[in-house]
C-alpha cells in the first residue's frame, strides 16, 4: 500500500483472491482453538448506520469548529488469528451468514458511525493481523482492494473481503506493526501543523502477545506528541484482564489508550461508542494544548456538574494561509466545543 503517509514498506498487499473453482482454505485455522469464543446474537437489530452517539457536539455549533480545520482521522485494524475460530462456523467470532451482522461488523459500525461525522473526507485505512497468506504470517496487511475505505459501507465491504481470499487464519496476535502504520499516518499531521487528530481502532479476539512492547509505543507516542488515539476493543469471552489493568491506570501511565468489552455493549451501540470514545475529547484538546505552535488557545471550562461539556472558545481573530504549504492556521481564539 504506496501513500504518502503510511509506511509502504510494513504493509503487505491485500491477500490474493481465491482462484474460480478453487476451495477456499481461509476458514482452516492452523490450530482449532475455538475457547472463548462466543455465539453470535441473532436478535441483535444494530446495523450498519443505526448508531446516532456523538462526542455530544451539537451538529450546528460543531460545524464552526470542523469549518476552523478540527478534523479526525480513522483507521482500523481487524484480529485474524485461529483465536477466533473458523468463521465458517456458526458461533465463531468472524461467523456471518447472508450479510447479518456479526460482533466484529457490529463494532466496527458503532464507532464508525460516531468518527465519521467528524471526517472531512471520510477514506480510512482498513488493516488485517495475525493471518497467514503465501506462507507467511502477516502482522498487517491491507484488507480491501484500496488503501483507504470509503466511509462504514467501505470499511464493511473491505473486511468481507478478506475472506474472499486464501488467507489462512494463523497467529500470533500482534500489533505493533498496526501501531506503528498508523503512528507513521499521525505523524504528518503533526509536521503539517494542521487541526488533523488520529483514533485508530483495534478489534481482538484475545490479549497481544507481547503486551509490554506494544505499552511502550503506546506511551511513546504521546511522548513524542504524535495525534493518535488508541481504542482495543475486546471480540469474544477471552480474559482481558491485562487490558482493563492498563486502561484504568492513570492517564500518565497508560498513554493514549482505552480498552472496552463488547459483550458488555452487545445490545447498546450508543453505550459502546460512549464508553469506547470516552477518553478521546480530552486527548485532543490536550495534544493540541500541547504543541508549541499556538494552533489552539484561550480556555474556557463548565462546572462539570452542571455541563458535560469542555468549551474552548474563541473567534478566529486572524484567518490565514502561509504558503508555500497553503495550510490553515487559527488565530489565538478559536472555538471548539469538546464532550467529555
Amino acid at each position: 500500500m504506496h501513500t504518502s503517509s503510511s509506511p509502504a514498506n510494513i504493509i503487505a498487499s491485500p491477500p490474493p483472491k481465491s482462484k474460480p473453482g478453487a476451495s477456499n482454505t481461509h476458514g482452516n485455522n492452523e490450530r482449532q482453538n475455538t475457547a472463548g469464543t462466543e455465539a453470535m446474537a441473532t436478535t441483535s437489530t444494530a446495523s450498519a448506520t443505526a448508531p446516532t452517539t456523538t462526542f455530544g457536539f451539537d451538529d450546528e455549533e460543531f460545524s464552526e469548529g470542523v469549518m476552523a480545520g478540527l478534523d479526525i482521522d480513522f483507521c482500523v485494524a481487524i484480529d485474524f488469528t485461529s483465536s477466533n475460530g473458523d468463521p465458517g462456523k456458526p458461533g465463531t467470532q468472524h461467523y456471518s451468514r447472508d450479510g447479518m451482522m456479526n460482533d466484529y461488523k457490529e463494532a466496527i459500525a458503532a464507532i464508525s458511525d460516531t468518527i465519521e461525522k467528524y471526517s472531512s473526507n471520510k477514506k480510512y485505512p482498513v488493516w488485517g493481523f495475525g493471518a497467514k497468506f503465501d506462507g507467511e504470517v502477516r502482522h498487517i496487511f491491507q484488507c480491501g482492494g484500496s488503501a483507504t475505505a470509503k466511509g462504514i459501507k467501505g470499511v464493511l465491504d473491505a473486511y468481507r473481503t478478506v475472506f474472499e481470499t486464501d488467507l489462512i487464519m494463523s497467529g500470533p496476535s500482534v500489533v505493533n506493526s498496526v501501531l506503528m502504520a498508523a503512528a507513521a499516518r499521525s505523524k504528518q499531521f503533526y509536521i503539517q501543523k494542521n487541526m488533523q487528530y488520529c483514533v485508530l481502532l483495534i478489534l481482538t479476539a484475545g490479549m497481544v502477545s507481547d503486551l509490554e512492547s506494544t505499552q511502550k509505543l503506546v506511551q511513546s507516542y504521546r511522548d513524542l506528541q504524535i495525534p493518535l488515539s488508541v481504542i482495543v476493543e475486546g471480540i469474544g469471552r477471552a480474559n482481558f484482564s491485562e487490558f482493563h489493568q492498563w486502561s484504568g491506570a492513570p492517564s500518565d501511565v497508560r498513554g493514549r489508550f482505552k480498552f472496552v468489552e463488547f459483550r458488555e455493549h452487545r445490545f447498546d451501540p450508543d453505550s459502546l461508542s460512549r464508553e469506547a470514545l470516552q477518553n478521546v475529547p480530552q486527548e485532543v484538546v490536550n495534544y493540541f494544548l500541547q504543541r508549541k505552535d499556538n494552533i489552539i488557545c484561550g480556555i474556557k471550562s463548565f462546572d462539570k456538574q452542571n455541563s458535560h461539556f469542555l468549551d474552548l472558545y474563541s473567534e478566529v481573530k486572524n484567518r490565514s494561509f502561509l504558503p508555500p504549504c497553503g495550510l490553515f492556521v487559527l488565530g489565538c481564539r478559536t472555538w471548539i466545543m469538546l464532550w467529555l
